[in-house]
């Protein structure tokens, strides 16, 4: 027996200055809140770093990061609350 799963392909997340992202081509999103974040400028600042499929890094800052992290935890809640409830039958 096969189980398919459905996922989906877009899962869009609208930035204040970078524009439209599709998470579903994020690996691995890292968020350091600005109490942890010391800049080369010395002013403390939210950001994400996201590793895409390709295994290439990106930083966003601000409130870019801050969008991003929502965007993420709603697309998790979101598969989280669609798992898959099928039952398992033999023919």
């Amino acid at each position: 027996m096969h189980t398919i799963i459905s996922t989906p392909s877009v899962f869009t997340c609208k930035t204040p200055n970078s524009g439209w992202l599709n998470l579903v081509q994020v690996r691995q999103l890292h968020f350091v809140p600005a109490a942890e974040a010391v800049t080369e400028i010395g002013k403390s600042k939210d950001f994400v770093v996201v590793t895409w499929h390709n295994g290439d890094k990106q930083i966003f800052q601000d409130d870019d990061a801050l969008a991003l992290v929502k965007a993420w935890e709603n697309a998790t809640n979101l598969l989280i609350n669609k798992r898959c409830t099928c039952q398992n039958y033999e023919r």
